[in-house]
């Protein structure tokens, strides 16, 4: 790909440096073994799978009966869904006028992302740890027990919570992490789009480290912090291979990275079936939220009920929110103050600042309101949250700018060293991930603060970036 013929946010390309330290172009072995049109579409390509997967496994739901603006809804999600793909491909513009360049730099090459690595992973590792003292872990066998019985330790975890409230406890440390939470995001993607560039020693470092931060929210029962986990080691593992893929070394690749990533999701499937069977023993759930009484379902027949139970609330998981989106669009619109594009800011206004909770005048919880969808328990998709805040009518050009940074993104992890939109392109993941969910990135503080460092950065560049003469 020429200087020329690259877009904007990769014009540096071809470059010899990136912001963070000098680099040297990695010669290519041969001709990309991927189609680039086809690599460069990846991305989105399964985005809008996974996106109309899910909406597919809701309309074969329970729930489907329950909504009664049935063709609303469609035509909503056609814009959203097809202005995020139309933003997307619009960015790439011609495919035919990427090239594969003469030499490609590679991440994990210097000594700088190298450093970036280990104190990624550092944090991890102080945030497991912390995690299972904050939580009460009295030595490696209760964090066992917990792990084996993860309704326990789930139901556990909000009874810390409100000790913690009603005695005003604030951890510094938690607060300092959350303010370097760019670490956080830059760790995983970064060591798994390095992996071929780093030491053993490392290596083990980066899995330890991993290891300790997961069984940390697998001692709570929590599994927000495992998807973001996993989706990070697929962002990088998407880098990895498009790399080599434009180095004529993609066809192995490709099978190798594939074969670990369908490993740790079947993994992951199967925790998350056994962790919703535990929930349901500790909180006296008797039914699937999409199919009601599983016993007479092929699964149970197959499987059994329990197992059929757990498969069936692991696919609610990512399905059931558009019912709340359903009922959320049945709702006048009422501006939330920047409730609805970040939670986070929120709490963090109404802390210091009081007055009104504006979350209370978002779409889900006013919702609530009319139609008893609880906004606190089940999801409503990220939409009416977004749309809070810019109403339905904005979301599809809303979602046509994010496809668009998200191929630019692409690209430029595909052509250059960049950490920051290697960093950018994570959150991506996670933001297309919950989707079907809820806002994801903007409803924590540690993605809030991660998107605010990032902006920050990006200024920061336009800023100090020499004008071309």
């Amino acid at each position: 790909m020429t200087d020329a013929h690259a877009p904007t946010a990769i014009r540096s390309y071809p470059g010899a440096s990136v912001r963070w330290s000098p680099q040297q172009p990695r010669s290519l072995a041969g001709e990309p073994t991927a189609s680039l049109p086809s690599l460069l579409m990846a991305p989105m390509r399964y985005s809008q799978y996974y996106l109309w997967g899910t909406f597919g496994i809701f309309l074969m739901s329970n729930l489907v009966r329950d909504v009664e603006n049935f063709p609303v809804l469609i035509a909503f999600l056609v814009f959203a869904f097809g202005g995020f793909y139309g933003g997307y491909r619009l960015a790439i513009g011609n495919p035919k006028s990427y090239r594969c360049p003469p030499s490609l730099p590679d991440f994990g090459d210097t000594p700088n992302q190298k450093k970036l690595i280990f104190i990624g992973a550092t944090y991890f590792l102080i945030w497991g740890l912390n995690q299972f003292v904050e939580f009460g872990a009295s030595g490696l066998g209760s964090i066992v027990q917990a792990i084996l019985s993860p309704g326990e330790a789930y139901g556990a975890k909000f009874d810390v919570y409100e000790a913690q409230i009603d005695d005003a406890y604030v951890s510094p440390l938690v607060q300092v992490l959350i303010l370097a939470s760019l670490v956080y995001a830059l760790f995983l993607p970064l060591a798994v789009a390095s992996w071929a560039n780093i030491s053993r020693a490392t290596r083990w470092f980066v899995g330890i480290a991993t290891a300790i931060y997961i069984m940390s929210y697998l001692f709570i029962g929590t599994m927000k912090g495992i998807g973001d986990v996993m989706l990070f080691i697929i962002c990088g593992g998407a880098v990895y291979v498009g790399k080599r893929s434009l180095m004529g070394q993609g066809f192995n690749v490709r099978r190798r990275v594939r074969g670990v990533l369908l490993g740790l999701g079947v993994v992951l499937f199967a925790y998350m079936t056994f962790n919703q069977l535990q929930r349901a023993e500790e909180f006296g759930i008797t039914e699937s939220a999409i199919v009601g009484d599983v016993s007479d379902t092929f699964i149970a027949q197959t499987f059994g009920d329990r197992a059929a139970y757990g498969i069936y609330q692991v696919l609610a998981y990512p399905s059931h929110g558009y019912l709340g989106l359903s009922y959320s669009m049945s709702v006048p619109f009422e501006f939330s103050r920047g409730a609805g594009v970040s939670q986070a800011f929120e709490s963090y206004r109404f802390q210091y600042l009081g007055g009104i909770d504006n979350t209370l005048t978002t779409y889900p919880f006013r919702s609530e309101r009319v139609t008893g969808w609880p906004a606190g328990m089940f999801w409503s998709t990220i939409f009416p949250w977004l749309a809070s805040d810019m109403t339905f009518f904005l979301i599809p050009f809303f979602m046509a700018a994010m496809g668009a940074i998200f191929a630019r993104l692409w690209v430029s992890c595909l052509y250059g060293v960049d950490v920051l939109a290697l960093t950018a392109l994570g959150q991506f993941f996670v933001f297309i991930a919950f989707i079907p969910a809820n806002n994801q990135v903007m409803l924590t503080r540690q993605g809030f603060w991660v998107v605010l460092t990032l902006i920050a950065f990006a200024i920061a560049r336009m800023v100090t970036k020499p004008r071309r003469r």
